[in-house]
Parts: C-alpha cells; structure tokens; sequence
C-alpha cells in the first residue's frame, strides 16, 4: 500500500504572520515542532493541512482562520502596566493570558457567575489605604491569617475566601521578571493569574495586587516590584492597597528607622510574623515613609532577592490531584470535573483544561475531590 501524503495548500504568509505574532511563536519554535518554515518573501506560503490542523488545536483556533484573505482580529489582551511594556511578552506568559481568556470562557459556558463582592474604588478618588482596609474586613483576612501556620496555608485560605466571591485565581509558568501576576474582568467571572514558581509569601501580596486592580476596574498585566523607579500610578495604588491588607500599619507604628540602618532583621521580624514576602514587606515601608528609598533599593538587590523568591517548598512532591487543584483552584477543578459527570464537557476537553495527560491515572482521583 503506498504511503498517503497529507495534502499542501497554500496560505496568505500576512495572516499566518499575524497569528504568530499574536500567540507569541517563534519560527525556531516551528520549524522544531512543526515542521513550518515561516521565512520567506513572498505573498503566500505552502503547508500540509496535518500540520496546520495540529498548530490550531495547540493555539485553540479553528483551522479556517488560517485560509482568512486577511489577518485576523483578534481580542485586544489585558492592558499592560509595566513600564517596560514596549519589551515583548514571552510565549509562557502570552499562554498564561490566553489560558485565563479561556478559563473564563469555559466558565461562562457552563453556568453564570455573580460577582458579588459589591466594592468599588475609583483611582482619583479613594486611597488605596483606606480601600484596603475596608477589603480586609470583607475578606476578614486577619481572621485567616491567625489560622494559618504558614505562607502556603494563608495562600491557600484567601484563595477559598475569593472563590466565594466568584473570583476565580490561576497559577501559570511565566517569568517573574516579566510579571508577577495580571488579571481579567471582560465579560465574564474575575480572573487573576500568579506565578507558580514565587514563594507563596510573594503569591498573597500578588493575589491582593491584582484583587485591587480588579476592584479599581483596571485589570491588566502588572509590574514586578523588583524593577528600578517608581511604577504608575494604577500599579502603585494595587501595592499600596495590598500592602495595607497584607502589612496592616499598626505592625509598623512605632519603627524609627535612620538612612544608615539596616532594615533587614525588621523585614524578618515582620516576615515570620505576617507570612508575606520580604519584598512586599520592604514596599509597604517605603509607600510609608518608614524607611528611605535607597534603603529599599539596597535590600531588594541583595542576593536574596531573586533566587529566594523561587518557590522551593517541594510542590512537586504533592499528590498529582492537589497539585493540579492548586495550579487550577479547587471550585473550578470542582465545576470542570461537575460539567464532565453532567456529560456538558468532554473528556478530552476536561484533560487539556486541567492539564491531564491520557494515561495520568490522576483523572479518576480528581472525580473524588
């Protein structure tokens, strides 16, 4: 029998740039997975159906935007705070942002969710000091923090106080120097999005950052707080109104801190008492004057300041099931796992939203939880 070849057709070279160029592929990343060679001059480009077909089940899309005579338009992504925003985003976390687009469909497919944490602050108006401090009560964040016993379980309690509220967090693979975390409102339930390999003391300030931006109705892509000069204005309302839930000032009442001083066993004081991060904890001091800015500059260069943020807790020790409803929260891992007992979405669908592979037996573990 003679081997079957799958079939070339021709495709406009603009449209296929312009869908690189939006899931952020590089030709490298083609031509290796794929086979494609996108380099070229001319008008339009050949390629088998087979391999245009697998590219659009990877990026989601149907396989007819690749015969579109014109480039596609796409939906606009969240609004990026960074000051470094002119810098291209990076494939990881570009996924990262089309995975919460997709959560967020897949939720409103399913059901309808309320947003009901009826709060509103507008970024002329309110002080995030203020704003925080009325959050903090609704979260009754205190109340979680004196019963957790560490980072990983306040991390963990606020992340089910925001599912009551239908707010909805993610942990996704992209560079902590790109961004800690961003969020999205649209249509549909809030999202927020955090780095899965922060420390989980870096994750709360982050959550909170990105509930402000939320709250503020600017969601987007925010700042790392590790970058040199101050941010804008949303980004530091978020760090201010998170610093205020996280580092409540009457623990910093009191500090009388010279330019001379060392900050650091004050941060580690403050550190083993609060669960949050060092880093967080240093901004929430100099957004209060309570130390100077070139003290703040010369704790966060210490060499601790990047390779500790790295989450080391062993999370790839945890059972597959826990790790998977960490990665995704637990009340959505629920709904999806809900929607395939109802037969509303199929298996395969289910796998590829949790991150499942075909023979990970984890699959009936998760019909348990």
């Amino acid at each position: 029998m003679s081997r079957q070849h799958s079939i070339k057709v021709e495709i406009n070279r603009k449209v296929f740039n312009s869908i690189k160029e939006y899931f952020g592929i590089t030709d490298e990343y083609l031509k290796e997975r794929y086979k494609l060679i996108a380099k070229g001059e001319s008008k339009m480009m050949k390629a088998t159906v087979s391999k245009l077909r697998n590219l659009s089940d990877y990026l989601r899309i149907p396989v007819s935007v690749f015969f579109l005579s014109e480039p596609p338009n796409f939906p606009a992504g969240p609004d990026d705070h960074r000051k470094r925003s002119q810098l291209k985003l990076s494939k990881n976390t570009i996924n990262a942002i089309r995975n919460a687009y997709w959560y967020q469909q897949i939720l409103n497919d399913l059901t309808t969710f309320e947003f009901n944490l009826n709060l509103k602050f507008n970024l002329d108006n309110d002080d995030p000091i203020n704003a925080g401090k009325i959050v903090s009560e609704h979260l009754k964040f205190e109340e979680l923090r004196k019963k957790s016993h560490n980072p990983n379980e306040l991390l963990r309690k606020l992340r089910y106080r925001l599912d009551e509220f239908n707010i909805f967090t993610f942990k996704e693979n992209f560079p902590s120097e790109e961004t800690r975390g961003f969020s999205i409102i649209n249509s549909g339930p809030p999202i927020i999005v955090i780095n899965r390999h922060d420390t989980d003391s870096a994750k709360i300030f982050t959550v909170l950052h990105e509930l402000g931006h939320i709250l503020l109705n600017l969601p987007g892509i925010s700042e790392p707080t590790d970058v040199e000069g101050s941010p804008d204005s949303v980004e530091s309302w978020c760090d201010q109104f998170s610093a205020s839930i996280t580092i409540p000032h009457k623990y910093l009442e009191g500090l009388n801190l010279k330019e001379h001083d060392d900050i650091g066993p004050v941060i580690n004081q403050l550190h083993d008492k609060l669960l949050v991060s060092k880093h967080s904890i240093a901004l929430a001091l100099l957004h209060i004057k309570g130390i100077f800015l070139s003290q703040y500059q010369e704790f966060i260069n210490r060499p601790y300041s990047i390779e500790q943020q790295i989450k080391k807790s062993g999370e790839f020790r945890i059972p597959r099931a826990k790790m998977i409803t960490s990665n995704k929260g637990k009340k959505f891992t629920m709904i999806i796992m809900d929607a395939y007992n109802a037969s509303d979405l199929p298996e395969n669908e289910v796998r590829e939203l949790l991150n499942v592979k075909d023979n990970d037996k984890v699959f009936e573990d998760l019909l348990d939880i």
